[in-house]
């Protein structure tokens, strides 16, 4: 599986037949993302002589005066002609990404075929080991983002602020709740390439407020990737229609539904045939996992997935063997962060609170409280906990609920009022 095409202009570029910008760029590809080995003798000369010299021509490549060029053309009958096309710069990147692209897939078909033959002589270890690195090299490879000058910089803004279809700076994508998208804490939604953390103590309704934005999201048209290893697809899927139809969950679940209410819950199936939520209940997924479904969704979808929730962080499972939990959260927090930034998507974590907040007598979570909380504020770009003062103290109506915002990166902390309806699974604007 090689695209020759894209693979000669690449070649190109790296032999100097591109802009020096371009050429820079194109410095840290490995050599191994192509299929022909030729080809990644060339490209290895190529690099080699950049960082000798600052520079590649293609007669610098010729003269190297190394045998392995020589052989590439006396013994292996390589096509110079290949070496006279001066390629643009986007088409050199647009190649990259198709190469490096097809290097990921020839590596994951590789480790199927092992895993196949692994299996058929009854190694399962082996096959489960071949398998399980199919994602990791779906990851490898992938363009780190690369840098822009304050000029390209001061050009988006220039066309963001004169354009007539985004007047607001930075808008992100609407959860529904009023004090998150409106402009009072500057919160302004969820932000793509965010990692927004969402923490509270078991049983506060971290999950279905993750549910309700889900689903609020979605309605937009925007592909979300809904990953929870706690609940069952089936038990999510009767949150959710609780929240849609606002039948009480109870009766969702035993099925208790009159007459009048069977039209609405028809009505809601049907709307939600036509969203693009996605429910994964797999348990203890990796980074790594979660980028693969993410892309997968994103193919059935049609455009890629623009908002993943996590439920929760400190229960995924790792790609490395690390013993010590706050090592594994580190890595994981890091990971996702990565992922929203290369993905371009807003993800959405929710994280488990301590239990020793319980002992103070204000019990409103701090970012202390987040368990691992030095590795997950790092990596955040906000930290949001929810709060129901009911939880603890009988005097106060349940339904009160304080969302705090503990850190926003470009926005202010406060707390957000909501609502609290625990019969329909659903939080409202207070």
């Amino acid at each position: 599986m090689i695209d020759t095409g894209k693979e000669n202009l690449l070649l190109c570029a790296l032999c100097g037949l591109t802009d020096k910008n371009t050429l820079a760029t194109l410095q840290d590809l490995s050599p191994s993302v192509f299929g022909d080995p030729v080809h990644a003798d060339i490209a290895r000369t190529a690099q080699r002589l950049w960082r000798q010299h600052g520079q590649v021509t293609v007669d610098l490549v010729q003269s190297a005066g190394d045998d392995a060029w020589r052989e590439l053309v006396e013994v292996r009958a390589f096509p110079l002609g290949i070496l006279s096309s001066t390629v643009s710069g986007p088409i050199a990147i647009e190649a990259r990404r198709v190469v490096t692209q097809l290097a990921r897939v020839r590596k994951a078909r590789e480790l199927a075929e092992y895993a196949e033959h692994a299996a058929q002589f009854g190694d399962l270890t082996k096959a489960e080991e071949h398998y399980g690195g199919i994602a990791a090299a779906l990851m490898e490879g992938r363009q780190a983002r690369q840098s822009v000058s304050i000029g390209e910089v001061g050009s988006a803004l220039a066309e963001r602020y004169t354009s007539k279809t985004q007047t607001v700076r930075g808008v992100g994508m609407e959860t529904g709740i009023g004090g998150w998208d409106a402009g009072t804490l500057g919160l302004l939604g969820l932000h793509r390439t965010h990692l927004t953390i969402l923490a509270a103590r078991p049983a506060m309704g971290k999950t279905a407020l993750a549910l309700n934005i889900a689903w609020h999201v979605a309605k937009t048209g925007v592909p979300v990737l809904f990953s929870c290893g706690e609940m069952t697809s089936e038990e999510l899927g009767e949150r959710l229609l609780s929240h849609i139809t606002q039948i009480e969950y109870s009766r969702i679940r035993t099925g208790r539904i009159d007459g009048a209410q069977i039209e609405s819950v028809h009505r809601a199936f049907a709307e939600m045939s036509r969203t693009p939520l996605h429910l994964w209940d797999a348990g203890r997924v990796t980074a790594t996992d979660l980028l693969a479904q993410a892309r997968l969704v994103g193919s059935k979808e049609g455009k890629p997935v623009g908002l993943l929730v996590v439920d929760y962080l400190q229960r995924m499972g790792c790609d490395q063997p690390y013993r010590e939990p706050r090592h594994k959260v580190a890595h994981n927090a890091e990971a996702l962060k990565t992922m929203a930034q290369d993905e371009d998507m807003c993800v959405l974590a929710l994280a488990q609170l301590n239990r020793g907040l319980e002992g103070r007598g204000d019990k409103r979570p701090l970012m202390a409280d987040l368990r691992e909380a030095g590795e997950i504020e790092q990596e955040a770009n906000e930290i949001l906990c929810l709060y129901r003062h009911g939880v603890y103290y009988e005097e106060t109506p349940d339904h009160v609920t304080e969302l705090i915002v503990r850190k926003a990166r470009g926005a202010r902390t406060g707390t957000i009022d909501l609502s609290w309806h625990g019969a329909t699974m659903t939080f409202k604007d207070a």
